[in-house]
């Protein structure tokens, strides 16, 4: 599988063993669905706040399909975070400790985590993009384990910490074998002269190689995508063609190189 989908299967990872604590935490501190509407108090007045943002998801769910059909299994990463972080004083804090809190900001920080990339990375910066967001959900296992607060029995937190233990071990597996698998293809293809995922060039480089066996020096930023992938000069790692959006932006970036002179064109200088 390639490995930007990984990235993908990290995420849902990440929001099952949040919605597994969640309900795990809520189940040890409130009887039934005693917690619901507690929940709907906070993200209605987080809507209302300067986390609006953070609210706004799980608000537009409660709306659409109701306070009483709404689970755990409706919760995002975002939502759970912030209603067992935020306020200081909620009703969720009893599900939470401060150890356990710390290591939720850094899964904060992974939530966006494809968001941030541009699309070209290497395989091996997408390894470390996938092997960092593993360790972040390890530690908050780890914490999860060693926290005696929230009122969740040993027993119960065994097996949670147990399972999902496993689960990063085996995606962690599945990662180190895609990237092993990426590494050979790419020794073949260097072999036998087929260039992939930009190994022979940098998307700026595929470009000014265009640019520059042109007489005006100037092709529109469409055209300039077609013909970096009809030559192979550069291909993103999924083999696929670099969007013109991605021509622009690459040109934005080089402004020592190239300059936008209207209609969509670019010019090298």
């Amino acid at each position: 599988m390639p490995l930007r989908e990984r990235i993908a299967d990290i995420l849902t990872l990440q929001t099952h063993i949040l919605q597994g604590y969640f309900s795990m935490a809520v189940t040890a501190n409130f009887s039934g669905d005693s917690w619901k509407p507690l929940f709907l108090d906070e993200v209605q007045k987080g809507v209302t706040s300067n986390f609006s943002h953070n609210y706004r998801g799980a608000s537009e769910e409660l709306d659409f399909i109701g306070l009483e059909n709404y689970t755990v299994c409706h919760m995002d990463t975002t939502i759970i975070t912030t209603i067992l972080q935020h306020p200081i004083n909620g009703f969720f804090r009893c599900c939470t400790s401060n150890w356990i809190n710390q290591r939720l900001d850094q899964i904060r920080g992974d939530r966006n985590i494809l968001a941030h990339t541009a699309g070209n990375e290497s395989d091996s910066e997408l390894v470390q993009l996938a092997y960092g967001s593993l360790h972040n959900l390890r530690i908050f296992i780890t914490a999860v384990a060693t926290s005696r607060g929230c009122n969740i029995s040993d027993d119960i937190r065994t097996d949670y910490v147990q399972t999902y233990q496993a689960k990063i071990k085996d995606l962690r597996l599945k990662i180190g074998n895609d990237s092993t698998e990426a590494l050979r293809k790419k020794e073949i293809d260097h072999s036998t002269g087929v260039v992939t995922g930009g190994v022979k060039n940098t998307l700026h480089e595929a470009i000014r190689i265009v640019l520059s066996e042109r007489n005006d020096k100037t092709l529109h930023a469409s055209k300039l995508a077609d013909i970096i992938y009809e030559r192979k000069l550069y291909l993103r790692q999924d083999g696929g063609q670099a969007p013109s959006s991605q021509i622009r932006a690459r040109c934005r970036d080089h402004p020592k190189l190239f300059e936008f002179i209207g209609g969509g064109n670019i010019r090298l200088k």
